[in-house]
């Protein structure tokens, strides 16, 4: 029996709530020389949805992700064709008509 989607987990290790849970399965003085105790984590309850709706949310974060990547790729292509029209404007190969 499946009890977790590895395309879930990938994202509910990245949440707040998670990095809580290895940090209080760790010991240690100071936080970069922390040691991480496996055992202690597995003791751990977490609580899980089950995996259809595992297998739904991850589909649904990762076209999120998706939809992220596409839309930051066409601001950096704005922001470079802004830099070419700023640059065209300031050359004043083109003029510009103020209305006000």
């Amino acid at each position: 029996m499946k009890l977790l989607n590895m395309e879930f987990f990938q994202w509910y290790s990245q949440t707040p709530y998670f990095y809580h849970q290895t940090y209080i399965s760790s010991y240690g003085v100071h936080i970069e020389k922390m040691t991480f105790d496996f055992d202690t984590f597995l003791q751990l309850e977490m609580k899980l949805p089950s995996i259809e709706e595992q297998c739904a949310i991850a589909k649904v974060l990762q076209a999120a992700d998706k939809e992220i990547s596409l839309l930051k790729a066409k601001a950096e292509k704005l922001r470079e064709q802004k830099k070419g029209l700023m640059q065209i404007l300031i050359n004043r190969k083109k003029k510009v008509e103020i209305i006000i």
